[in-house]
């Protein structure tokens, strides 16, 4: 689906059939949006894990937290597309390119 960091592929084979990944503008909003849940869930639970379970300084929480508000999504930026493409899939199938 995509390269290392910016590169998405238009179309791949898959099952023996070439499937198209790119989509129509704003296709992908729905895998933004489960971008900054995700980024949402995991900050809200190492917060809570830190107030229950160690005694750092509100400070350093947040430190922690920062970082992770900004890694977190780039690192899960490619397998949320993935995961909005396979919620498609199962929903509605995946469009094959139409051979003229």
């Amino acid at each position: 689906m995509s390269g290392l960091w910016s590169r998405v592929y238009r179309r791949s084979t898959f099952q023996s059939k070439i499937v198209i990944f790119k989509r129509e503008e704003g296709f992908f909003v729905g895998a933004i949006m489960a971008n900054v849940v995700a980024t949402e869930v995991v900050i809200l639970v190492v917060y809570f894990s830190c107030l229950l379970f160690t005694d750092f300084d509100e400070r350093i929480t947040l430190t922690i937290l920062f970082s992770i508000g900004v890694t977190f999504p780039l690192a899960f930026y490619h397998h949320s597309w993935a995961l909005w493409l396979g919620m498609d899939h199962l929903i509605e199938g995946l469009p094959a390119e139409r051979k003229e």
